[in-house]
């Protein structure tokens, strides 16, 4: 199924009836079977996994190492089908996905001062984090570069589903102080802020992600954001399965000084991409040695 046609049928009005009473599943299996006939057929495929397949040569045997960038291809995949089916899928959120460590974030919001959920960028599927948990009944904020317009609507429809706020991470020296005080506010609103923190090839000592592939860094300002918020920060990570079910990790909260977040965020992002190097999108820009990913 490819997506101008899976877009076509959940775009157009006159199919959108049909969109809404397709089972997730149905579409994650299609998507599976995609992926294998394009792994086996397409040069293309091959050649987007390539920066994958060499990290992982001599870390996984044949099998693994295949398994692996097929469910990179997939998981690329199943993440932008996601997100164009939202505004017809957002009713089935339970179909499909998975919250652990929900009853963290809600402690966290107790407290009345709102809570900073901390991603990996490009890690996992770090971009239905917010819809999922919005439509979940939090109230949320994205901290991040839109991709495109920074309009709700403009990348994810018009549809029946929980809305989110946004804070554009672009501009100048003034549009920093400007998104400070505009995050500081939405905190005071008891909001749940999600950021994700970008890597880069050099950095502090204190900032390395180290894992069994290749180390790299955390962006320094980051951190930096954090402690001047001064919320609680819960890491959080997006993990999809075989079975295309999409589970939502929500680790305890800590307090939002550096040597903390990365005592538990730093452990727990090394973690998770030791055990799934496939759901990071960050090697083909490592590879061919951007300066941020």
């Amino acid at each position: 199924m490819k997506l101008s046609l899976f877009r076509a049928l959940h775009k157009t009005a006159s199919l959108r009836w049909v969109a809404k009473r397709m089972p997730p599943r149905w579409c994650f299996l299609a998507d599976l079977t995609g992926t294998v006939v394009a792994r086996s057929l397409y040069p293309h495929a091959s050649r987007s996994a390539e920066p994958l397949k060499q990290l992982l040569i001599g870390c996984h045997d044949a099998n693994t190492l295949e398994k692996k960038c097929r469910d990179y291809l997939l998981f690329r995949r199943w993440q932008n089908h996601v997100e164009v089916a939202w505004e017809n899928w957002a009713w089935r959120v339970d179909e499909f996905v998975r919250i652990e460590g929900g009853a963290h974030l809600a402690e966290a919001l107790t407290h009345g001062h709102g809570a900073v959920l901390l991603s990996g960028h490009y890690f996992g599927l770090d971009r239905m984090v917010d819809p999922i948990l919005a439509q979940k009944g939090f109230a949320m904020t994205r901290w991040a570069n839109p991709l495109e317009s920074q309009s709700i609507e403009d990348r994810w429809g018009r549809g029946d589903y929980a809305r989110w706020q946004m804070i554009d991470f672009r501009g100048d020296a003034w549009h920093h102080t400007q998104m400070i005080l505009n995050a500081r506010q939405q905190l005071r609103q008891n909001r749940v802020i999600h950021l994700s923190i970008r890597g880069q090839p050099q950095g502090e000592a204190g900032l390395m992600i180290e894992n069994r592939y290749r180390n790299f860094f955390l962006e320094s300002k980051g951190p930096h954001l954090l402690e001047m918020l001064k919320a609680p920060v819960l890491p959080c990570f997006a993990i999809g399965d075989d079975r295309g079910i999409i589970t939502i990790k929500i680790y305890p909260a800590v307090q939002p000084d550096r040597q903390s977040i990365l005592a538990s965020f730093g452990a727990l992002y090394s973690e998770h991409i030791n055990d799934y190097p496939e759901l990071s999108r960050v090697w083909r820009r490592m590879m061919r040695g951007d300066s941020w990913w």
